[in-house]
């Protein structure tokens, strides 16, 4: 991946479109608000030091600071542009890790069979061929000119059991 856009979509049309400007593996770092529906407007060109916190801030915004909490994992989206085919939606998902977030523990599903496909993620829907795949869907997000055989060592220490997991 080269770079990340993530969407909240209400009804197939994005409310928010987030560029994750750092991200390794799990890891969903550094965060701006790309484009915003006029609900949002006054997040525009923010930034935030993860998905997480930019998810939580749409959240409270929407819904107020009383009102729950953002799996953002799966709530989020993004448009996915890449060569799909029946083995690519056999192994999307395929994956499921523990991982605690907001006092609570959850299962997440992730890719773990699909660690080396190269796909873009836009921020958008223009583009053809593509398709919406939840945030949670596409992890691990391996860094573009990771080879191969780091990105599976990587991952296999990425989930050691020993390592705690925890949303941001």
């Amino acid at each position: 991946v080269r770079q990340a856009f993530v969407a909240l979509r209400i009804e197939s049309r994005p409310l928010i479109v987030l560029r994750v400007c750092s991200f390794e593996f799990f890891r969903l770092g550094l965060t701006e608000v790309h484009w915003a529906a006029p609900i949002l407007s006054g997040l525009k060109g923010r930034q935030f030091q993860s998905l997480g916190q930019a998810a939580h801030e749409v959240h409270v915004l929407l819904f107020g600071r009383d009102e729950g909490y953002c799996n953002y994992t799966s709530e989020y989206e993004a448009y996915c542009i890449g060569r799909f085919d029946e083995t690519w939606d056999a192994r999307l998902g395929k994956g499921s890790r523990v991982v605690d977030a907001h006092g609570q523990r959850l299962h997440q599903s992730f890719s773990p069979d699909l660690l080396n496909t190269y796909v873009e993620l836009a921020p958008d829907s223009l583009a053809n061929g593509g398709r919406w795949v939840r945030c949670c869907d596409l992890l691990p997000l391996v860094p573009l000119g990771m080879s191969d055989s780091d990105a599976a060592a990587r991952l296999a220490r990425e989930l050691d059991p020993s390592r705690n997991r925890r949303l941001a």
